[in-house]
């Protein structure tokens, strides 16, 4: 029988007595794993329309209800499972069909169960009670490309409206500050623009923090310190990790041996492993560079030139421990490359207030 490495976790994963949480990456069957949860839970609930599935995409929504209805049509016409996950849900699947015998119909009908979007849920919602949610009858979710045309034509209008505005009021001199520092590229702003509309949750909470404070200064102190907790609270994470893994156990004996066989990365990575500070930043960069490729990989390869290690140190125990490092703590140092130095403030505060 050919298990996946993860059989554990997944089998924890559909039991329905728990809540969890997963994260895995594309193509290692989430949605596999989530059909299989569906058809486990409709083994147990009273009416098929208790469960809710919600997906970012039309796309994903529509796979999943086809998946499930054809798991089973496939009982119904007794076709043979294809491999070990189908014999388990296909099983799950004749338990759904005897439990639901009565309602049958809803089982076989892609449509029937309620898998969508999270803006069809909210949509939905409305529709059913469009006094409450001030919704007009009739009301629609607008689809992905309609939606890309609507922000534009809103950012246009926007733009007109701006450039109608005297030269010397605050917001026309930012709307020309913010098109000079993109060198004039009236398309680079209006895309910038649409991308703030998108996110303009987590923007409308910017300019309400941003209206909190008497001045540009102020502000730019206030988020240099939110971004210094931020660093503090992924170091720690990262840190807390690495710590656990075999190389990250006997660091200061490692270093004593790269330098003991004169590796030119023994100059400058660290004897004791760093504290969890913003000023430790460096240091763990400096590891991170050493030990992984640049997509976040564990190195493979180790030379003067690919981590800083002497020529032979691939025949070493050390070598293993590097290859063997777990791909969360390489993903977690992969990462922290890109984060910005220490006192360095979030992003160009004067852009930021031009754009507020």
């Amino acid at each position: 029988m050919n298990l996946p490495p993860d059989k554990e976790q997944r089998e924890l994963a559909l039991d329905i007595s728990q809540s969890h949480h997963v994260e895995a990456p594309a193509g290692s069957g989430k949605t596999t794993l989530l059909v299989a949860r569906f058809i486990k839970l409709l083994t147990a609930v009273r009416h098929p329309n208790e469960i809710l599935a919600l997906t970012f995409t039309n796309k994903a929504a529509g796979e999943m209800k086809i998946r499930i209805a054809g798991l089973f049509q496939k009982v119904e016409q007794g076709v043979p499972p294809a491999n070990d996950i189908e014999t388990m849900m296909l099983e799950y699947a004749r338990k759904a069909l005897a439990h639901h015998r009565d309602r049958r119909f809803l089982l076989l009908s892609p449509d029937a169960l309620q898998v969508m979007t999270f803006h069809g849920f909210c949509s939905m919602l409305a529709r059913r009670a469009p006094l409450e949610a001030g919704a007009s009858p009739g009301s629609l979710v607008i689809e992905e490309g309609e939606q890309d045309l609507f922000i534009e034509e809103s950012v246009r209008e926007a733009i007109r409206k701006l450039l109608s505005l005297s030269e010397d009021t605050p917001e026309r001199k930012a709307f020309e500050n913010r098109l000079l520092r993109l060198n004039n590229r009236l398309p680079a702003l209006i895309d910038e623009l649409k991308d703030l509309i998108t996110r303009r949750d987590i923007f409308l909470y910017l300019v309400r923090v941003a209206g909190s404070f008497r001045n540009v200064s102020a502000l730019e102190e206030n988020l240099t310190k939110g971004l210094e907790e931020l660093v503090t609270t992924f170091l720690e994470e990262a840190s807390g990790k690495f710590r656990h893994t075999q190389l990250g156990k006997n660091w200061e004996a490692f270093h004593r041996f790269l330098k003991r066989k004169g590796a030119p990365n023994a100059e400058t990575l660290p004897e004791v492993l760093p504290g969890t500070s913003w000023s430790d930043l460096f240091p763990w960069q400096v590891i991170a560079e050493a030990l992984t490729t640049q997509d976040g990989k564990p190195r493979k390869r180790f030379g003067p030139a690919t981590g800083g290690f002497y020529k032979g140190f691939s025949a070493t125990p050390w070598a293993d421990r590097i290859k063997e490092l777990p791909g969360d703590v390489t993903n977690m140092l992969r990462r922290l490359k890109g984060l910005p130095e220490p006192g360095a403030p979030p992003t160009d505060i004067n852009a930021l207030a031009d754009l507020i």
